[in-house]
């Protein structure tokens, strides 16, 4: 099934199950330190459905997406649509101010082939006062179309602010540097 796949949504509709594709991501949030403290923005939030699952976790979550589309704003998901590009990128800084953990699941290399914004998300987390960044990259493939094709690459972008603290199989979890 592709990541938006309406199964996903009507799974969840019907039955109260989320996507298996979901599990590691919401594993590691759960090693979050003081995670039912965080206020969470999930990038990327889509169908809105790991929103939901991460509101177990986070004191609050809210979804961000750039598809009016894709934003479906299941009951429960709090999703605000904002399209981050090189004109939108400072703004968004002030979209995500007084949140404290930034869900990133595969969203990042999405964020490179839109115009490269990625590499301007590092200092926009971290003056937004973003205390932490849960990634999960892509699958490793042996012939990567993406500069940004795995985990690892993707935090090494966001190392002059943010080191990484835990890891679980694609996961990351990145801290704020003092």
């Amino acid at each position: 099934m592709r990541y938006n796949s309406h199964e996903y949504v009507n799974d969840y509709l019907a039955y109260g199950t989320f996507p298996k594709i979901h599990d590691d991501i919401f594993f590691m949030a759960k090693r979050v330190p003081e995670a039912g403290e965080l206020n969470a923005i999930d990038l990327g939030a889509c169908t809105g459905l790991l929103t939901i699952r991460m509101s177990s976790v986070f004191k609050s979550v809210t979804g961000i997406e750039s598809s009016e589309d894709y934003a479906r704003k299941l009951q429960g998901a709090r999703i605000i649509v904002f399209k981050i590009t090189p004109e939108t990128v400072l703004e968004f800084g002030a979209v995500i101010a007084g949140y404290d953990i930034i869900i990133a699941r595969r969203i990042f290399p999405e964020l490179y082939d839109a115009k490269q914004v990625v590499y301007f998300l590092p200092e926009v987390f971290y003056k937004a006062g973003i205390k932490y960044i849960l990634l999960e990259g892509r699958k490793r493939v042996k012939r990567p179309t993406n500069p940004l094709w795995n985990a690892d690459l993707e935090a090494q972008e966001f190392s002059k602010y943010y080191t990484v603290s835990d890891f679980y199989k694609d996961i990351r979890l990145l801290k704020r540097k003092a």
